[in-house]
């Protein structure tokens, strides 16, 4: 029964797919019928309904792909796809600037809620040879932790602070950036200052910050984290949702019973995982370039 269940939801979910498709097919067609032989259609979109970002995104492709292809063409038609929705469903309106309207309708239930729509998104913060421990981006400005500096960029200015802080085997720090105060955290040091001007006092005290919501810290000439081992620091999103490495380069979304929801692969082992305001923030070196690399790792907590 359970063989029986998998197959029919997978089929179930192919069919969505397919009426998604379907969809795209037919209101090509209807803007096709618009076109003069040697024109092509330029598509602005606009979301005016409860149609994930990526669902929008997958459904402006299919319409593309199925529209006619003279890319040598200097004729393009502007065509304005609006996606809105009613009671019975989505509504895709097509405003060929020629004065004409096409729309075609599709059942809500036709988006599938998880058919290919990843609930994880990486983006690629910062990268550098250095041992890199942690970054905050706020705004156009970026601020990158090594273990013997601060760095601040912002536009093409980078400016660099040397700090002194203990050696310790398999370095890490965090990070906190609060308006213009900057706090570095290391095993057996805090250093407290400001971005502007670039500048930071350390003493020799491991002092405590949050995370997750719980104050902790880390354990002075070592690389740890009082009462977290290495690789299980997690990350709390959306409700019962957690983040965490569920193995040396993959961070996996798991839900509120430990299943695991989504996952999303880096090129490196993973050094460092710290809460962001996006998701995560995952540190890795990757062993190809020897360069090491901080992603963004955000949910999306609309679905599932």
């Amino acid at each position: 029964m359970r063989v029986v269940s998998c197959l029919a939801l997978l089929l179930s979910g192919l069919a969505q797919a397919d009426q998604i498709e379907d969809a795209a097919n037919t209101l090509a067609k209807k803007i096709a019928g618009h076109l003069l032989s040697q024109e092509r259609a330029h598509l602005a979109v606009r979301n005016f309904s409860s149609l994930p970002a990526a669902d929008a995104m997958r459904a402006r492709a299919k319409l593309e792909n199925a529209l006619p292809k003279h890319s040598r063409t200097k004729n393009v038609v502007d065509v304005v796809l609006t996606f809105s929705e009613n009671a019975a469903g989505y509504l895709w309106v097509a405003e060929i600037h020629k004065g004409e309207v096409e729309m075609v309708a599709v059942p809500t239930h036709s988006i599938p809620a998880s058919l290919d729509r990843p609930l994880l998104t990486k983006r690629l913060v910062w990268e550098q040879s250095e041992p890199l421990l942690d970054v905050v981006q706020q705004g156009g400005r970026t601020v990158v932790l090594s273990n013997e500096r601060v760095a601040l960029i912002e536009a093409d200015k980078r400016s660099d602070l040397v700090i002194n802080v203990p050696r310790v085997r398999d370095p890490r720090g965090r990070l906190e950036v609060d308006g213009n105060t900057l706090i570095a955290y290391f095993p057996g040091a805090t250093c407290r200052g400001t971005e502007e001007p670039l500048h930071l006092d350390c003493d020799a005290s491991s002092a405590e910050f949050f995370l997750n919501g719980e104050k902790v810290r880390f354990m002075p000439g070592r690389n740890t984290i009082a009462g977290i081992r290495p690789g299980d620091e997690t990350a709390s999103v959306c409700q019962g949702k957690k983040l965490m490495a569920v193995k040396e380069n993959v961070i996996g979304l798991l839900g509120p019973n430990g299943d695991v929801r989504d996952t999303t692969e880096l090129p490196g082992p993973i050094t460092a995982l710290w809460p962001s305001y996006e998701g995560v923030i995952a540190v890795i070196r990757n062993p190809e370039t020897e360069q090491y690399a901080a992603y963004a790792i955000s949910v999306d907590c609309s679905s599932r």
